[in-house]
């Protein structure tokens, strides 16, 4: 497909075109043929775009793995779902989705606002450029033989490598496009601003970008939840959130555009923030690029099992990351030098604490610092390493950091909204008593039916652990004062959660009644309250524990549960699945957790079941699994002339092995030497343990070590080293009922859904 790297190469010249064509369009308004042409190197550049994605898509669905990019990720036994989902499985595919994504935005700025802001087309138009750059470094048309030295040209692999287990999952599919969605929807508050910037039109442009802003909120704080969600019915850790560098490298940003819809608000309403909504404009798109940066260039690759691995992208992701600063920097400084010296002075705030500005502002300035801590810790390995020792943070600094700054915003989430405009004062404060009041006594009832301190100081490895454990460094880290005040922190986030409820549920219910489209930043409000009581519970109060579970037997659990192993169910794709069931107050049903040996991973895999209920879930999560016959055995190897002790009584030597073969099968007689002590001294033994190969199966009987309760066969033997390898059986292992096991941790997680 060299023709694509030709298609790749044609698109980005007709992006440095269409972006200088506006920038011309911009100097000078009547040429109506710059803009013309502009607008038809964007659409041939969109063509090759599109043109490029089909191709690949194309070479997936058709098994075309010659391909490399196709041969990486995709295989004949995926379905049509997983196969088309290979596409955003490795760079250069999330490359051309951000590229497709973004394009489609192009299209409907063009028709939106394209003559009047051609500034803004302009810069789209420049990120869509850098990133064909990397295509073009990164190619997803390269063959086999271009990227792998020993392939002879023209080879075609019967299938490919296949896609990781992990990602094949329902929400492969749909996660990482929403996701990406919002990543490319970070580019317009960014052009925005700086289109702002150069035509001194500081106010113009918040009509417009508003849609953009809610957009960028909405879609990527939906693809953040969904990998949360995806993480906890997948990895079988039982959470949804670890702060890992990946996981943080989305949320930065999305917290970012948050602020600036609150930034706009009061902009709208009071003529204020000005230079700061600017800012924020221009960190949600730099924000957004570090991300991708670190995730991308290979510096987290130890520290997240999200990060891709290094592919020689760091230099281009990096001077992309310093072009766009630098240019954000030098125009906001430009900005904010000319905007001082115009003489204009700053829209102030109402006096008092109690104006809805003000309040606003502090949730803003709340978020804004969890932002920046979350930006420092994923930023951390790369921070760490100039000391040549590359670490990352914990969850403990995040959850320590985090849980203040949290009662902060919620109390300016409650408060805001009965608040007025330019004056300090509540406009209902009926509502404001009453909600305090009901917050107050369901925070006392909660505390009789379980809500408490957290348990634990120390030890932990996240603040929300199983049991409230771990305040890890907390104490260290801030005092020990403020380490009681975070013990204590559940009583507080309760008691706001339900504060923030019942205030914004008052709005929701009046405003449904008399204008629904000014309701939705309650509602938003009210889901944030209803969360953080879900965080509260299914992190702290959780309970879990490990069970054995011998097969085809019903064993009890602390919890009140019975649980029976009835055996492994083999699955066309390899994926196991562990049918079990369970017996609750409820009744009876049958759970599927997945436990299988991945050979792409060359490791176990395990996926929980998870049973969904109201009021909490029931999850379950393989361990381990023993088979029984070997539960009472022991491994040993020797080499010929060595000895093996056995326990302080009983030792084994390898003293070589006779081989016989003929009619298929071929016999291998280990002979032993086992040493006993006694009674009256020392005895010597000569056994000889049978290993018996027939037509490729291999298989040994025990025989008995006299004078013990132990028996031994043969495992395997290597003729090349000399080696023996053998199975001890313990006593009574040969009369004892012996059962395979399987290990599960089970755990309730109550009021996560």
């Amino acid at each position: 497909m060299s023709y694509g790297y030709f298609i790749i190469a044609i698109a980005f010249i007709s992006a440095v075109v269409s972006t200088t064509a506006y920038i011309l369009y911009y100097r000078d308004r009547d040429n109506e043929q710059l803009f013309q042409l502009a607008n038809r190197a964007f659409y041939l550049m969109t063509a090759g775009v599109v043109l490029s994605f089909g191709l690949v898509v194309f070479a997936i669905l058709t098994h075309q793995f010659d391909l490399n990019y196709a041969y990486s990720y995709s295989s004949r036994i995926l379905n049509k779902y997983y196969l088309l989902s290979t596409l955003w499985a490795g760079q250069e595919g999330t490359f051309l989705l951000w590229l497709f994504f973004t394009s489609v935005f192009g299209f409907i700025l063009i028709r939106q606002i394209g003559r009047q802001r051609p500034l803004v087309l302009a810069t789209v138009l420049a990120v869509q450029a850098f990133l064909l750059l990397i295509l073009l470094k990164k190619n997803p048309f390269m063959m086999l033989w271009h990227v792998h030295e020993e392939v002879p040209i023209g080879f075609m692999p019967a299938d490919g490598a296949g896609l990781n287990p992990l990602l094949q999952n329902p929400w492969m599919v749909i996660h990482p496009p929403t996701l990406f969605l919002g990543y490319s929807a970070c580019v317009v508050p960014f052009a925005f601003a700086v289109s702002a910037f150069v035509t001194r039109d500081f106010t113009g442009w918040l009509k417009e970008i508003r849609p953009w802003v809610l957009f960028t909120v909405m879609i990527l704080g939906t693809g953040i939840m969904m990998g949360g969600y995806w993480a906890y019915v997948t990895l079988g850790w039982g959470g949804y959130w670890a702060w890992d560098p990946v996981e943080n490298a989305s949320i930065v940003p999305w917290l970012f555009s948050v602020i600036l819809l609150h930034g706009i608000l009061i902009q709208a309403k009071r003529k204020a923030l000005v230079r700061t909504n600017l800012l924020w404009g221009g960190l949600v798109f730099l924000s957004m690029l570090w991300g991708s940066y670190l995730t991308r260039s290979g510096v987290l690759t130890d520290f997240s099992v999200h990060s891709f691995a290094p592919s020689g992208l760091s230099l281009y992701m990096l001077v992309f990351q310093v072009a766009f600063t630098g240019l954000f920097l030098v125009l906001y400084g430009n900005f904010l030098f000319h905007y001082n010296r115009s003489g204009e002075n700053p829209v102030e705030f109402g006096k008092g604490l109690f104006n809805r500005e003000v309040l606003i502002f502090t949730g803003m300035m709340a978020v804004l610092f969890i932002a920046l801590f979350v930006l420092f810790g994923t930023s951390a390995p790369l921070i760490t390493s100039w000391t040549g020792n590359p670490t990352s943070l914990s969850p403990d600094f995040y959850n320590a950091m985090g849980i203040p700054v949290a009662l902060f915003m919620f109390a300016a989430l409650a408060i805001a909204p009965l608040a007025a405009w330019k004056n300090s004062g509540l406009r209902d404060k009926n509502t404001l008593w009453i909600s305090f009041a009901v917050a107050l006594v369901a925070t006392v009832i909660a505390s009789f039916i379980g809500l408490g301190p957290l348990t634990s100081i120390g030890g932990g490895t996240a603040l929300f652990g199983p049991q409230g454990e771990g305040i890890a460094n907390a104490e260290g880290l801030l005092g020990l004062k403020f380490n009681y005040f975070l013990r204590f922190s559940p009583y507080f986030l309760f008691f706001l959660s339900v504060f923030v409820i019942m205030v914004n549920g008052k709005l929701v219910t009046t405003f449904i009644q008399n204008n629904f489209q000014k309701a939705g930043g309650y509602i938003a409000h009210v889901g944030l309250g209803f969360m953080l009581i879900g965080i509260i519970t299914s992190s702290v109060y959780d309970q879990s524990e490990k069970v054995m579970l011998p097969k085809g037997e019903f064993a009890k659990t602390d919890l009140g549960y019975e649980i029976r192993f009835i055996d492994f169910m083999e699955e066309p794709d390899g994926r196991d699945k562990v049918k079990l069931e369970v017996k609750t107050a409820n009744g009876i049903y049958d759970a599927y957790p997945r436990f299988y040996y991945s050979e792409y991973n060359k490791a176990y895999m395990v996926n929980p079941d998870v049973k969904a209920r109201f009021t909490g879930d029931v999850y379950i999560s393989p361990i381990s699994f023993t088979p029984g016959g070997s539960r009472n055995q022991k491994v040993m190897q020797l080499v010929k002339q060595q000895t093996g002790r056995i326990d302080d009584d009983t030792r084994v030597t390898f003293n070589k092995f006779d081989v016989k073969m003929g009619g298929g099968t071929q016999e291998i007689t280990v002979r032993m030497t086992a040493t006993v002590k006694g009674q009256y001294g020392e005895e010597t033994h000569d056994i000889a343990p049978v290993l018996l190969a027939d037509n490729g199966q291999m298989s040994s009987k025990f025989v008995d070590i006299p004078g013990t309760g132990y028996k031994v066969k043969v495992n395997k033997v290597n003729a090349s080293s000399g080696s023996v390898e053998l199975g001890i059986m313990l006593p009574g292992g040969a009369t004892d009922k012996v059962q395979d096991m399987l290990a599960i941790e089970l755990s309730e997680k109550p009021l996560i859904s």
